[in-house]
């Protein structure tokens, strides 16, 4: 009987795994696109602010060639 159950329940699984990665992947997406726009010779203030609000409030940037590591304020104010 647990076997059937589990079978029965085995489509409803493999579609919140699809959910779950298409979700993964918009995010992803959000993240280059948010990217790209911060990194643009016109960038603006608004920005950088789309950009962080994609990361937690205890996130920080590391940049190796310079060996820093900023919070999310010093990114914003650097």
């Amino acid at each position: 009987m647990k076997m059937k159950a589990l079978y029965a329940l085995l489509p409803f699984m493999l579609v919140s795994s699809a959910c779950s990665a298409e979700a993964l992947s918009d995010k992803v997406n959000a993240y280059f696109d948010a990217q790209k726009a911060v990194e643009h010779q016109h960038s603006k203030e608004s920005d950088v602010t789309n950009l962080l609000m994609l990361f937690t409030p205890d996130a920080t940037f590391e940049h190796p060639r310079f060996n820093a590591i900023l919070s999310k304020e010093e990114y914003k104010a650097g």
